[in-house]
């Protein structure tokens, strides 16, 4: 819904109807499996293809970034990575993005 605030002259429109992180689970059914996971994931996207990946430690780094080419289906060697919980930041055709923990145990 839109809100108008006027103050000292000023008006200010803005939008609350925004797509968010919420909007694509509603949509979209993303899995990743096996979570715990050892040396490679598994990603598949039920209705929209993916665009994008990016995988963040618990830092905050990216620690791996790729395009996907409109796959539903993914497999991602994660076996150069460091035991930890990870976000898989994923990006589908329709800009929408997920994101979600994994953890890795070796």
């Amino acid at each position: 819904s839109d809100d108008i605030n006027v103050d000292q002259g000023w008006e200010l429109t803005y939008d609350t109807d925004v797509l968010g992180i919420s909007d694509i689970e509603k949509n979209n059914t993303i899995n990743i499996f096996p979570n715990p996971a050892q040396d490679k994931i598994q990603i598949i996207s039920e209705e929209t293809p993916l665009t994008a990946i990016e995988i963040i430690n618990i830092q905050g780094q990216v620690i791996h970034r790729g395009k996907i080419d409109f796959k539903r289906n993914l497999e991602v060697d994660i076996s150069s990575f460091s035991s930890g919980m990870y976000f898989v930041r994923l990006t589908n055709s329709m800009n929408l993005i997920s994101i979600q923990k994994i953890i890795l145990n070796k």
